[in-house]
């Protein structure tokens, strides 16, 4: 009967996945351990320019998200205060009493001697984040196997 015969698989790509047809966009020489040639992680999405594009923006817009949020204040402990004689809902006073930053933190905690809570708030909140961006863009672009990503 017709409706039992077996019909070939058919590969459907979804987002521009790579398991359309080979991309020839490797390092000379970088080939995977079946001798396909290494790609960068962008080049298995050419096809699609939302992954292409929009994966290196989100790192990058991560990263700057990251960059602000060591620069604005940690704290605000603000005073407010409302009264009056005449009207009781009048604002008297709206000061900032305590701002207190990342980079006062981590020299707060620096030198009171703990050196250790200063490296770990500096290493963990400054450091590590951008470094983390970097490696991602490179393991992006770069051609390499997986087996090496």
């Amino acid at each position: 009967a017709k409706c039992c015969q077996r019909r070939p698989a058919r590969v459907v790509p979804l987002l521009g996945s790579p398991l359309q047809a080979p991309i020839p966009l490797a390092a000379p020489g970088d080939q995977e351990d079946d001798g396909r040639d290494a790609l960068s992680l962008a080049a298995h999405y050419r096809e699609n320019r939302l992954i292409r594009i929009g994966m290196p923006f989100l790192c990058l817009a991560g990263m700057a998200l990251g960059a602000w949020t060591v620069t604005i204040p940690a704290v605000d402990m603000r005073l407010h205060v409302v009264g009056g004689v005449v009207d009781t809902h009048k604002l008297v006073a709206d000061d900032s009493v305590l701002v207190y930053s990342f980079s006062e933190m981590v020299h707060d905690f620096w030198h009171s001697k703990a050196y250790f809570i200063a490296s770990l708030l500096a290493v963990g909140g400054l450091a590590l984040p951008q470094v983390k961006g970097f490696v991602w863009l490179y393991v992006w672009a770069a051609s390499m196997s997986s087996e090496q990503r």
